[in-house]
């Protein structure tokens, strides 16, 4: 990401730069570098925030607005007009759940997903799984505790309308 940065920074941090060039360049150029592999993490809440953090901090430098200045993000983001980061690491997420269920039986890739150890996981808190997200979630629209999202995933109609559910959700805690 670094690299990217470096690259184009004084193009970034032109001030007669056109906002929609820079908007352009961002979602071009650094977003695809930010969430590069995103569809395998388990996006947790300090994930959440730091993907947050970065975003925040590049548009008030793409303004150059300064912390001290108190200008809060929702005017900064409503002025650089960028895709939340956050919205479309889950967009990706969820779209390769879809693709991952779609794949044969005998794929790597699905078998490793769906791959359940014979031993039961370490004492204390446990990590945040791949498939927690959607479980909880899913569990939430559906009124149950937990769900798994394999049952929901073979209906594409069920699974499409809570995509939109899914992205946006936990919007307010910009």
């Amino acid at each position: 990401m670094r690299a990217n940065y470096v690259q184009y920074r004084s193009f970034l941090s032109a001030p007669k730069t056109e906002m929609y060039l820079k908007r352009k360049l961002v979602n071009m150029v650094l977003l695809p570098t930010a969430l590069y592999g995103c569809e395998t993490w388990a996006l947790t809440k300090t994930a959440e925030m730091q993907l947050r953090r970065g975003q925040r901090r590049l548009e008030r430098w793409l303004l150059r607005v300064r912390l001290i200045q108190k200008i809060p993000s929702r005017t900064i983001r409503r002025k650089t007009k960028l895709k939340d980061w956050v919205e479309a690491a889950r967009c990706r997420k969820w779209k390769f759940a879809k693709k991952i269920s779609a794949l044969p039986e005998d794929r790597w890739a699905r078998r490793l997903t769906y791959w359940t150890p014979k031993k039961k996981r370490p004492l204390g808190r446990p990590r945040t799984r791949w498939n927690d997200s959607f479980d909880l979630f899913l569990g939430r629209k559906t009124d149950c505790k937990r769900i798994d999202y394999r049952t929901v995933i073979d209906n594409s109609d069920l699974w499409n309308e809570y995509q939109r559910h899914y992205v946006q959700e936990d919007r307010d805690s910009d």
